[in-house]
């Protein structure tokens, strides 16, 4: 019983810890013994409690680690939990608004949930390499648990899926550039409702989303976006 520590305890100052996890010991202990568990009911999803995701922030952040406003810790609520509609979140730069789409994958992985994968797309291709050098120092040592990989348009073809979309190994985090990003849309959008339907695909992001507003009218690639409501 983790030295007598309560759960509250495990997840304040613990690596790792799982969710419910004495129920889940005493039902194993059961199971092992022979006997017959009465499973409870699937629950299609759990929200992350308030106490999870500010546990996985601390983890990246460190133990004194707190949100940087209300609207922040909304964010990353709504990242975290909303499963059935759009959002909107509009944040200053600096603000943390990447951390709507690392709270959340951290938290499952350190509550023993599927992680799944999480898709940014990013206006423009130079952005790439700097959102993605910061999400492997956000995640720290985790990233040998949590892939976390980048494609640009020259990675993407209409006839063929990239590698890294491939088999059953799929990166937790997937950027991509906006013209990668709608070739993808375009081409292999059945492929991206079956993962969406088998709960592998967790959430799609569109960063810097203002830009649509100045840019749509001659980048053609903003409208093959639209097809992000059939995914």
């Amino acid at each position: 019983e983790k030295s007598g520590h309560t759960q509250g305890t495990g997840r304040r100052a613990y690596g790792t810890w799982l969710e419910n996890s004495e129920e889940a010991m005493y039902d194993l202990y059961h199971r092992e013994l022979g006997e017959n568990v009465l499973d409870p009911p699937t629950v299609a999803f759990t929200p992350f409690s308030d106490a999870m995701l500010k546990s996985s922030l601390k983890m990246m952040l460190g133990r004194d680690a707190d949100y940087r406003s209300d609207h922040q810790k909304s964010m990353i609520y709504i990242s975290a939990n909303s499963t059935s509609r759009h959002a909107f979140v509009g944040l200053p730069c600096g603000q943390g608004k990447s951390l709507s789409w690392l709270v959340p994958t951290l938290a499952s992985y350190m509550a023993g949930r599927h992680v799944g994968m999480r898709i940014i797309v990013l206006p423009y291709k130079f952005l790439l390499g700097h959102v993605v050098q910061h999400a492997l120092t956000m995640l720290g040592t985790l990233r040998k648990k949590l892939k976390v990989s980048f494609l640009d348009s020259s990675c993407i073809s209409p006839d063929a899926l990239p590698v890294e979309l491939e088999g059953n190994e799929f990166p937790s985090l997937l950027f991509l550039n906006l013209d990668g990003a709608a070739t993808l849309f375009r081409h292999h959008l059945n492929y991206l409702q079956n993962l969406a339907s088998r709960n592998i695909l967790k959430r799609i992001y569109l960063d810097e989303f203002q830009q649509i507003l100045v840019e749509y009218g001659f980048r053609s690639s903003y409208q093959s976006l639209r097809q992000i409501d059939r995914v």
